[in-house]
C-alpha cells in the first residue's frame, strides 16, 4: 500500500519494472518513486525520468542507432509456463492467423520466488538465437570466434546464429546488399568462447576465422574459406574454390569440387571423394587422398606419410612429395609418365615398369601406355610405391 490509496507491486528484472497496479490514484510519493503512472499534477523527475534522461544523454535514442523492424518476424521468442493455457491460447490463435509463423519456446517459471532468476536467462538464451533473412547469392563472414563453430545448411534463404556456452553474450547478424557478417561477443566486448551454432542456404559462400576452436561445416554447396589457429577442420561438401586452413589441427574434407587448397602446419590432412584441382600442404603431418577424380593433385609434407588413390586423367599433373615418410599412389590403371626421385628409400610397383635414369642416386623415370598423365614422386627418406587400387595400401 502507498499512502493507504493503491496496491502496488514491483519486481525489477534487468533495467525493466514491471508494475501490477490496481489505480485508483497515485499520491506524490509514488509518482517520485517512479512506479506506476505518474499523474501530471504529481512531482516530476521520478526514477523512470531520471533514467529516460539518462539514456538520452548516452545517445541511447539517437534514430541512427535504430534498426528497421521486418514487415513479419523470422521467429517469435515466447516465454512462459510450462504447458500453460497461456502458452496454448499464443501458439494458436498465432497459427490461425499465420500458419507460417515460427515459435521459440523457453518455459519458466512467471511468477514466485524462482521466477526472475529463471526469466533473465531466458532473455539472454533468445537473445543469443538470432535468424534473419538473406538474398540469393549471399556470403557468409564470421571473425574472432574462440569456440567452436557448426554449420549446417537448408533450403531456407534465412541465416539462424545460435550461440551456447561461454559467459553472456551479444550476437549480431547483419545483412549488407549480399555481405552478411555475424559478430559475436561476450559482456566485455572480448572474442566470444562459447560454441556458435549456424543454420545457412546451401549455397552461400562462408567466410569463417576461428582464433581457438573446431569448425565443422555439412552440406554446403558453395565456396569456403575456413581458417582456424588451434583447432581442427571437418567439412562436408563445397564447391567452387575451397580453402581450407589449420596452423595446429587436423582436416577432414570430402565431397568438395572444384580449386580445393588445404594447408595444415601441425596436423594431417585426409579428403576423400574429391574433384577438381587439389592442393594439399602439411608440415607436420600425413596425408591421405581417397578416391579423387583431379586433373591435378599437388600433395607435400615434411614429416609424414603421402597417400593418393583414383583414377589419373588424360593431361593431369600428380606431385607427390615427403621428406620424412613413405608416397603410395593407389591407381586402377596406369597411363602416364613417372619420375621418381629418392635418396635412402625404396621404390616398388605393382604395374610392370622399364626404369631409365641413375639408379645410383634413386632418380629414375619411366612411361606406361602412352604416358597421358604426368606423375612425380619424391621422398628424401621414405618408401615409395605405385599400387593397383585393390592393393592394400602400406602405411
Amino acid at each position: 500500500m502507498i499512502d493507504g490509496v493503491c496496491d502496488v507491486q514491483r519486481r525489477a528484472i534487468d533495467a525493466t519494472c514491471i508494475l501490477r497496479v490496481r489505480p485508483q490514484r497515485l499520491s506524490h510519493r509514488a509518482a517520485e518513486a517512479g512506479v506506476g503512472y505518474a499523474d501530471p499534477r504529481c512531482h516530476s523527475g521520478g526514477r523512470i525520468e531520471r533514467l529516460r534522461q539518462l539514456l538520452h544523454a548516452e545517445g541511447l535514442f539517437d534514430p541512427r542507432l535504430k534498426r528497421p523492424i521486418p514487415f513479419l518476424p523470422d521467429t517469435i521468442g515466447l516465454i512462459t509456463g510450462r504447458a500453460s493455457a497461456a502458452e496454448r491460447d499464443v501458439l494458436e490463435n498465432a497459427r490461425r492467423r499465420w500458419p507460417g509463423v515460427q515459435f521459440r519456446v523457453v518455459n519458466t517459471d512467471v511468477q514466485g520466488v524462482k521466477a526472475v532468476p529463471q526469466i533473465l536467462p531466458a532473455l539472454a538464451q533468445l537473445d543469443a538465437d538470432t535468424t534473419v533473412q538473406v538474398p540469393a547469392g549471399s556470403r557468409l563472414e564470421l571473425e574472432r570466434v574462440e569456440g567452436s563453430v557448426s554449420v549446417r545448411t537448408w533450403n531456407r534463404s534465412a541465416v539462424q546464429a545460435r550461440a551456447t556456452g561461454g559467459r553472456d553474450v551479444q550476437l549480431r547478424v547483419e545483412v549488407s546488399g549480399r555481405r552478411v557478417t555475424v559478430e559475436v561477443e561476450d559482456e566485455d566486448h572480448e572474442p566470444y568462447d562459447g560454441d556458435l551454432s549456424l543454420t545457412v542456404p546451401a549455397d552461400m559462400a562462408l567466410s569463417i576465422n576461428s582464433q581457438d576452436g573446431n569448425i565443422e561445416v555439412i552440406g554446403s554447396k558453395a565456396e569456403l574459406d575456413i581458417e582456424t589457429v588451434e583447432g581442427s577442420i571437418s567439412v562436408e561438401g563445397g564447391s567452387g574454390v575451397v580453402t581450407l586452413h589449420s596452423t595446429d589441427g587436423e582436416i577432414q574434407v570430402s565431397a568438395a569440387k572444384g580449386r580445393i587448397e588445404l594447408n595444415a602446419v601441425d596436423g594431417s590432412i585426409s579428403g576423400r571423394d574429391l574433384e577438381g584441382d587439389i592442393r594439399a600442404e602439411s608440415v607436420d603431418g600425413s596425408v591421405m587422398l581417397e578416391n579423387v577424380n583431379a586433373s591435378g593433385v599437388e600433395a607435400t609434407t615434411v614429416d609424414g606419410s603421402i597417400t593418393l588413390s583414383g583414377a589419373l586423367q588424360s593431361g593431369g599433373r600428380y606431385r607427390l612429395g615427403s621428406h620424412d615418410g613413405n608416397v603410395t599412389l593407389a591407381v586402377p590403371a596406369l597411363d602416364a609418365s613417372v619420375s621418381v626421385s629418392t635418396f635412402s628409400g625404396s621404390f616398388e610397383s605393382d604395374f610392370p615398369v622399364t626404369l631409365t635414369g641413375s639408379r645410383g642416386g634413386k632418380r629414375m623415370s619411366f612411361t606406361v601406355g602412352n604416358g597421358a598423365a604426368s606423375v612425380e614422386l619424391e621422398s628424401f627418406d621414405g618408401a615409395i610405391r605405385i599400387e593397383r587400387r585393390g592393393s592394400p595400401i602400406r602405411r
